[in-house]
């Protein structure tokens, strides 16, 4: 189960200071007629701290730059991230974001 929103976040590296996009939306029950409200409570409050820039949640995931799985990582909304964006230099910019497939 997903958040029913649409959401954005950027991570930044704490071994690297890479920074990456983290996303998560919509997605429906598979079948409510097997609904287990455990699960499904545990799922909405995790979401609700997700929602919350992953307040009390330790992010875990890969680096695509460091290329390392751990879970130093600082979650940017969308305005920290475009504040760290524009104090960076096109050197900056190459090295630390990810790669546009256009």
């Amino acid at each position: 189960m997903s958040n029913r929103f649409f959401q954005k976040f950027y991570l930044r590296c704490g071994n690297c200071s890479a920074i990456q996009r983290s996303a998560q939306g919509y997605q429906p029950i598979a079948n409510p007629i097997l609904f287990k409200s455990d699960e499904h409570c545990r799922n909405y409050h995790d979401e609700q701290r997700r929602a919350a820039g992953y307040s009390g949640m330790v992010v875990t995931c890969r680096c695509h730059r460091c290329e390392r799985v751990h879970s130093n990582w600082k979650v940017l909304d969308a305005q920290q991230f475009l504040d760290a964006k524009l104090r960076m230099t096109p050197e900056e910019r190459a090295q630390r974001l990810w790669v546009s497939k256009s």
